[in-house]
């Protein structure tokens, strides 16, 4: 702003200064241009002179466009976009203006450029004397102003913070913030905060524990929001008091942008909430404007329309209407009731002596109107469109000898279905075109949308969204339609369900006839035809496409998309466990094990409660010469059988053999290779550690004891073919984690581990003594080392447990280490 347009503004503003507030309405930002600051880079390449900062080890030297040297030992310099700078110069601060000259002597112990580039608030601090300062740039003092029984140097010394908060550019008037320290409450000290203009005129007196200043864009003005004694004060930039919050009443912004308050009236109660009010004694709320004028009073809470809608809901002798967030009515209080309805926006829904409307959008009049008045409407819930690419056909159900439904090519459903008009209005007020609506005339139901569009029209007892369909309902019989009434399946089922028992396809629900049931896509088409069976309520089936039915009390299984029956219906038990592909079933009192394909895999002697397949690939994360990412696969596949006894048993899966008889109580697969082409191929000799009356023991393939040992653990190397025994040892000191068990030397803890080991081979020879407090293979590409770890020497042996040489411990540590790292 220039001198001529400043000194107008504030000529104008001493004559009138609530003409220049009210006349003010500018669509600038509310905040101009002003003290944006950059940094020293910014500084020297924008620089409109040609000056530049020059550094010289941690201080600056400002040098202009001559090479000539103007200020030098400049310290925390704070360029701004007008090149102004703020900087520290022993020990003090000072203004640099953009030709160079000072503006403020290097004098104060801080400064706050304002919104008037004439005026700055600085912080003094010489000797005794300490407070902040309104000055211009020739350093004449604005604020504060001495007083009857105060000097001015006295008055600053109360004064903590002056600080800039806006400046408007209509009036060309700039506020501060002052805050002066008051007194201490309990531990917190309560500070004192008032507004002046750059005048040194006080806006708001400082007496207020709190100020928020909340700034208009549409017009520039200024709202104030001061708290004391517990209450809320709204001012406008004049000062003036707009609503002040007393004993029942709570004031709030309703919207900022337009300097719109709301005010709360509560019924008074005998004890109020600490910190809060009754919300459930409300009385009235009030929007009320920067003025104080009411611009609207409604009897009830203001409540605002889900969704992000822009229109709020008020109330006038107990009848509603809608505003915006302008406070404009958009449509008169004369409903029952407005609520917010639908499940992809704010569709409003209205009510007028017993009937419900929908609110459209009127193009002739411009205007939200109701549409046609229904006994009820209600939302669609949980419907999604058809896929119409996919939906090839209609399902047509013939009522031959068989009844079952059969596949028949019809039309297809029409594009624009269920595709109204999408109409968007100045209140923003759109609708999801997917948007649907069931309505009720006379007890019977149709379909519309959000826009008032029929789809259906009202003959129905019941329309319920069902999938991608719509499940309606005459009398006791159901039949599926498509949003446009095309029939899908005629009207007589006695049930359609969804059915989350149906495998693990969520997508398929069961139809019902004369106690046959079949099975249905999301699209209507025919997954299982009628048959003569039932679903039984407390069975389940995790396998996909894979359906266990009851006939006559007894179970068996059905493939859901051939039709194929897998299992006759002849078991009097059947249970698919999870993440397995297996199922088991009951027969006589016997279990048998079947494949997904109906093939008996096993037949048990004894009872099994629980089946699981073991996972017999190979991570070759610890062999530190693999990729960590391979994984190698096998061709062994095993499950592992449980009695109710908690025994387990093992099972191959190829050959349906007992490989492990179902009297162990814990079985595990370890795997072993004679060399590395074998480990890579996946080409392994499957062992079992298995434990039986607390006995440790390793098993082949055969099921052959390999070894028992009564007190020993066994760790299988995957390559070297050795069996690392573990003795646990009677020490003070705790068992350490067994992660050094697993080879990786990220995790080294070669310290004492709380066991004894040693090496045999698979038929139990002794090949290493069992007197080590640690064994771990060691691989450096194709290279394999056993260092084994005694009485902290580390021992490194060849594949065949030759020695080669001995190491340290910490030595051994951070060379293994060191090699995982370059690995």
């Amino acid at each position: 702003m220039s001198l001529v347009l400043l000194l107008i503004s504030l000529a104008a503003y001493a004559d009138d200064p609530v003409a220049a507030y009210k006349n003010s309405d500018s669509s600038e930002s509310c905040l101009p241009n002003w003290s944006n600051r950059s940094n020293i880079a910014e500084y020297n390449q924008n620089n409109a002179r040609g000056f530049e900062l020059v550094r010289h080890g941690a201080a600056y030297d400002l040098v202009d466009d001559k090479g000539t040297v103007l200020y030098t030992r400049l310290y925390e310099i704070q360029p701004y976009d007008d090149d102004r700078i703020v900087a520290r110069r022993q020990g003090k601060h000072g203004v640099i203006g953009p030709d160079g000259q000072l503006i403020l002597d290097f004098d104060y112990h801080d400064i706050l450029l304002s919104p008037d580039t004439s005026i700055y608030s600085v912080e003094i601090l010489d000797g005794n004397i300490e407070g902040s300062v309104l000055i211009d740039d020739s350093g004449n003092w604005i604020y504060p102003s001495a007083t009857k029984n105060k000097t001015a140097i006295e008055a600053a010394t109360e004064i903590e913070v002056i600080y800039p908060i806006h400046a408007n550019v209509d009036t060309g008037i700039s506020y501060f913030q002052v805050e002066v320290e008051s007194h201490e409450q309990y531990t917190d000290t309560i500070k004192n905060t008032g507004i002046i203009d750059h005048t040194g005129r006080t806006i708001v007196p400082i007496e207020y524990y709190r100020i928020d200043s909340e700034i208009s864009c549409s017009n520039n003005k200024l709202t104030f929001m001061g708290w004391k004694s517990g209450y809320l004060t709204i001012m406008n930039e004049l000062g003036q008091t707009i609503i002040e919050e007393q004993a029942n009443r709570s004031v709030e912004v309703f919207n900022k942008n337009k300097s719109l308050f709301s005010l709360k009236v509560y019924e008074p109660k005998s004890k109020q909430f600490i910190g809060g009010f009754d919300y459930t004694g409300l009385i009235t709320e009030k929007i009320v404007n920067e003025y104080g004028k009411v611009i609207i009073e409604s009897d009830s809470v203001i409540q605002q329309l889900d969704g992000g809608s822009i229109l709020y809901r008020f109330m006038v002798n107990n009848k509603f209407g809608l505003i915006d967030d302008e406070a404009n009515i958009v449509i008169e209080p004369i409903f029952d009731d407005i609520t917010n309805v639908g499940s992809f926006g704010p569709v409003i829904k209205v009510e007028k002596s017993g009937k419900q409307a929908l609110i459209i959008y009127d193009l002739e009049t411009d205007t939200l109107v109701p549409s046609s008045y229904y006994d009820y409407i209600s939302t669609l819930s949980n419907h999604y469109p058809s896929n119409l690419q996919q939906l090839q056909a209609r399902i047509n159900v013939s009522d031959s000898t068989n009844s079952e439904p059969s596949t028949a090519s019809g039309s297809l459903i029409k594009e624009n279905s269920f595709v109204p008009n999408n109409i968007t209005n100045k209140y923003d007020y759109e609708y999801d075109a997917n948007e649907l609506f069931t309505f009720a005339n006379e007890g019977k139901q149709g379909l519309m949308t959000a826009h008032n569009n029929m789809l259906i029209p009202n003959n129905y007892d019941s329309i319920t969204a069902y999938k991608r369909l719509l499940k309606v309902r005459l009398g006791s019989k159901y039949g599926l339609v498509t949003t446009v009434d095309e029939t899908v399946l005629p009207i007589v089922y006695d049930d359609i369900t969804e059915d989350s028992r149906i495998g693990r396809d969520s997508n398929l629900f069961m139809i019902k006839k004369e106690g046959r049931q079949g099975i249905l896509d999301e699209f209507g088409q025919v997954v299982v035809l009628l048959r003569d069976m039932m679903i039984p309520n407390i069975l389940n089936t995790s396998l996909e496409d894979i359906l266990i039915f009851e006939k006559e009390g007894l179970y068996g299984l059905i493939e859901m998309k051939s039709g194929k029956q897998l299992l006759p219906a002849e078991f009097e038990h059947i249970n698919v466990e999870h993440y397995t592909d297996y199922i088991l079933a009951q027969k006589e009192g016997r279990y048998e094990l079947y494949d997904r394909s109906g093939e008996l895999v096993y037949r048990a002697d004894d009872d099994i409660v629980k089946i699981s397949t073991i996972d017999t690939d190979i991570n070759l994360y610890d062999l530190v010469s693999f990729d960590p990412r391979l994984s190698v696969e096998t061709k062994d596949k095993y499950i592992l059988i449980k009695n109710q006894d908690d025994l387990y048993g093992l099972v191959e899966e190829t050959s349906g053999q007992l490989i492990l008889p179902v009297e162990y109580e814990d079985i595990q697969y370890s795997p072993t290779a004679d060399s590395l082409k074998n480990l890579r191929d996946g080409k392994v000799t499957p062992l079992f550690l298995a434990t039986k009356n607390d006995q440790s023991l390793l098993l082949n393939k055969l099921g052959e004891v390999l070894i028992a040992n009564k007190k020993d653990i066994f760790n299988i190397m995957l390559y070297p073919s050795y069996i690392i025994t573990m003795a646990e040892i009677s020490t003070d000191k705790p068992v350490k984690d067994e992660s050094v068990f697993k080879w990786n030397p990220t995790e080294l803890n070669l310290s004492e581990t709380g066991y004894k080991m040693g090496i045999i081979d698979t038929d139990g020879k002794e090949l290493l003594s069992a007197d080590y407090s640690m064994i771990m293979p060691y691989f450096n590409g194709d290279t394999v080392y056993i260092y084994a770890v005694k009485n902290n020497i580390a021992y490194r042996y060849d594949a065949n447990l030759q020695l080669i040489d001995t190491k340290d411990t910490s030595e051994l540590e951070q060379v293994l280490t060191s090699a995982w790292s370059d690995e």
